[in-house]
């Protein structure tokens, strides 16, 4: 494993979020999403049992409206999910404000809530823009009642209440923002020591199993593959199966360098102590016989397509007084 292959699995250590951190944001705003839309939906009932029909209609608005951040998610656009639920609430909330009580109706004590689920979500500029939308809209339901142009079913709230709210908002979103810095931090710790940890175990994997110096395949991972191609309950009831899977291994680990490589087409060769044998490997795959012989016995069965050509141990080419000499060297 090279570094530049190990590095591609670093986290940045700043962002909106750690990358493998995304699908437990999908997940958590999935459960916001149907926790809050059963929550609208049980009040719209309830209010249109009691008759308060127009605070039931706006409620069921309001959960019809809060659809698209479930398609949003769905398609894993979670940023565009959360701040289409967090603005439709925050606008929704107002209506039923102006709508209710004005500055003292009990929607209103709602909008803490949203801060709190926009930094559980990381989306901290919409945090930001929440809380000046909050305000505006606290000012706005003021007005209109203050002024008689839409007054509410209690008398105005005083001016100063508006102040009260906004301390209170305010503290939230700052308490909120104090604790997702710390949160943040400590998870894109945690990210980065895991795909450490991860990088760590891939390259013990690696070592287990290529040569240290060379890098190529060692027999740990020759004789894997050979075990994923025969189980050992099969080698017992069938021992005649192991028959030739000495060479095989050579052809296999060869298959394994070739399509690391690449190549699709190769020939190999495996001089051993006892013999030299070919294969060819066509389009990346080993050629496979119907029969071999074992000595002077044949064996019919699928066995992988070699061919021995010579004695093992290697041969010595030599000029001996103008005359070619082949001395092969061959080991019992």
């Amino acid at each position: 494993m090279t570094d530049d292959a190990a590095s591609t699995h670093q986290q940045p250590a700043h962002g909106p979020a750690p990358a493998g951190l995304r699908a437990v944001q999908q997940t958590r705003l999935r459960k916001v999403l149907g926790t809050i839309l059963a929550v609208l939906l049980g009040m719209s009932l309830m209010y249109g049992v009691v008759g308060t029909y127009k605070t039931a209609i706006s409620l069921l608005v309001a959960s019809v409206l809060l659809l698209p951040s479930f398609v949003f998610n769905q398609r894993q656009r979670v940023h565009l999910a959360a701040d289409w639920m967090l603005w439709t609430l925050t606008i929704s909330i107002g209506i039923l404000a102006i709508n209710g009580q004005g500055l003292r109706d009990t929607a209103l004590l709602a909008y803490p809530g949203l801060l709190v689920f926009a930094i559980m979500l990381w989306r901290n500029r919409t945090m930001l823009a929440l809380l000046l939308g909050q305000v505006v809209i606290v000012c706005l339901v003021w007005w209109l009642d203050a002024s008689g142009l839409y007054p509410s079913k209690v008398a105005a709230a005083a001016a100063t209440q508006i102040i009260d709210i906004a301390a209170v908002v305010g503290l939230t979103a700052f308490a909120s923002w104090l604790i997702a810095s710390d949160q943040r931090k400590y998870l894109h710790a945690l990210a980065q020591e895991n795909t450490r940890v991860l990088q760590t175990l891939e390259k013990l994997e690696y070592s287990i199993r290529h040569d240290v110096l060379t890098g190529l395949p060692n027999r740990k991972l020759a004789s894997e593959a050979l075990q994923k191609a025969m189980a050992a309950a099969e080698a017992r009831r069938f021992p005649v199966h192991t028959l030739l899977s000495g060479p095989a291994s050579g052809v296999t680990a060869v298959q394994y360098l070739a399509r690391a490589a690449g190549e699709r087409n190769i020939l190999t060769m495996d001089m051993g102590g006892t013999s030299t044998d070919i294969s060819l490997l066509r389009d990346g795959q080993a050629m496979t016989s119907n029969a071999a012989e074992v000595g002077d016995f044949p064996v019919v069965m699928p066995v992988t397509g070699i061919e021995a050509i010579g004695a093992g141990g290697g041969s010595i080419a030599m000029i001996d007084d103008g005359v070619l000499r082949i001395v092969i060297f061959c080991s019992v």
